[in-house]
């Protein structure tokens, strides 16, 4: 998966190339006659938690930086039309497939949502395109399940942990804007976290092959497509 590696870095650089060249139109012409814009998003991708940061695992095992997983997320932002500064709420959920390893295997996820502070460029690139810079800080779930196959022990055990803590995210998005209320948009999203105490009072400890992380330092980059909703309060 190193071309999904590098198409992320390259759509992440694009993106930011064309929110900060647009140009900025003031004429009061072009002032838009709604009080309040809403918009609502909702989109689907991959995640590359291997990438970057400690791994996503919460075994100590190699990391595989080519890993991917599925990624969804809704957002609900609102902006005035006097404004390049709009707020809202995001989620976002990761969901890995099942890795293999050496006498076990593992299936990670995590859930994260945040309220969010956004930087808008109208008239990004087009008429129609809109760049957004989206940041804020919230909680994160995550979550690691699998099965324990020591050599020495003919039974399998089966294990889950669940931790939960504080996050980031910083993400670049452009949209087209098909007509007044419809769009498409491409985004590029990182989130980080660290999170502590993965197995803490767990027996199923004892048995395992493998030396369990105390944290991780999880930083997940995503590209992601999807539609946007606007609905303008006249």
């Amino acid at each position: 998966m190193k071309f999904s590696r590098n198409l992320i870095l390259l759509l992440g650089c694009l993106l930011t190339t064309a929110t900060l060249s647009a140009q900025t139109i003031d004429s009061e012409s072009n002032v838009p006659s709604y009080k309040r814009v809403y918009v609502f998003n909702a989109g689907i991708g991959f995640g590359m938690p291997d990438m970057c940061g400690g791994g996503i695992s919460s075994w100590d095992v190699p990391k595989d930086e080519d890993r991917s997983g599925f990624t969804s997320s809704l957002q609900l932002m609102t902006f005035s039309p006097r404004s390049a500064f709009g707020y809202g709420a995001y989620y976002y959920h990761y969901r890995g497939k099942k890795q293999k390893y050496e006498n076990m295997d593992e299936a990670s996820s995590f859930h994260y949502v945040a309220p969010q502070v956004s930087f808008l460029k109208r008239q990004t690139a087009f008429e129609r395109g809109v760049g957004y810079i989206n940041a804020g800080v919230g909680y994160v779930r995550h979550q690691a399940k699998g099965t324990l196959m020591p050599q020495a022990e003919p039974s399998q055990t089966d294990y889950r942990t669940r931790v939960s803590g504080i996050g980031c995210n910083i993400g670049l998005a452009y949209e087209y804007i098909f007509d007044s209320n419809i769009a498409l948009r491409l985004s590029v999203d990182g989130i980080y976290a660290r999170l502590k105490g993965l197995h803490q009072g767990n027996s199923y400890v004892d048995r395992s092959p493998v030396r369990p992380k105390e944290n991780i330092h999880l930083f997940v980059p995503s590209l992601e497509l999807g539609l946007s909703y606007y609905l303008f309060h006249r």
